[in-house]
């Protein structure tokens, strides 16, 4: 266990999410899979680059964590593990006819690419205020929140089909 994943589940006492793998587990193996490595964003981003061809067909985002200076985090996993992904499913079960998201980090790209409208929160990274429509304020502030509550006219308009 990296000084990383330490400081992280030392955080989270008791939540049950975090518990090892074993093979008894019900998962499909072949198709089921997430591995967070926390460490310093030169030796993840070399890491990264060594993997590159085992990464291809897997989703994987190098991003950064305001609440671990100094450590960064590189996630991999199944392709359809992704925000982008699982917010497509969930319209198409809903019936939804629009998707409004709100994102701080990398993994947040390509669900904004798939919303009807993406908006970042002021301590987001560049690269997603980039594609944002717009920025709102601190996530620390509750600005997302505060953003929809201020702005429930616009969502209540939004009505499943």
């Amino acid at each position: 266990m990296t000084a990383g994943v330490e400081t992280f589940t030392a955080h989270r006492a008791g939540d049950r999410r975090l518990r090892p793998i074993t093979p008894d587990d019900p998962l499909d193996h072949s198709s089921v899979f997430y591995i967070t490595i926390l460490a310093a964003r030169p030796s993840l981003v070399a890491l990264r680059g060594a993997l590159t061809g085992p990464l291809r067909s897997a989703a994987h985002f190098l991003n950064e964590d305001p609440h671990t200076p100094g450590l960064d985090w590189l996630e991999v996993h199944s392709p359809d593990g992704t925000k982008a992904h699982a917010v497509q499913r969930l319209m198409s079960a809903l019936g939804a006819e629009r998707l409004v998201v709100f994102g701080d980090n990398h993994n947040d790209v390509p669900m904004f690419a798939v919303a009807d409208q993406g908006f970042a929160v002021a301590n987001a990274v560049a690269e997603l205020k980039a594609v944002a429509a717009a920025v709102i304020g601190s996530h620390d502030t509750d600005a997302v929140a505060q953003y929809i509550a201020a702005d429930h006219q616009a969502y209540i308009g939004f009505r499943a089909r």
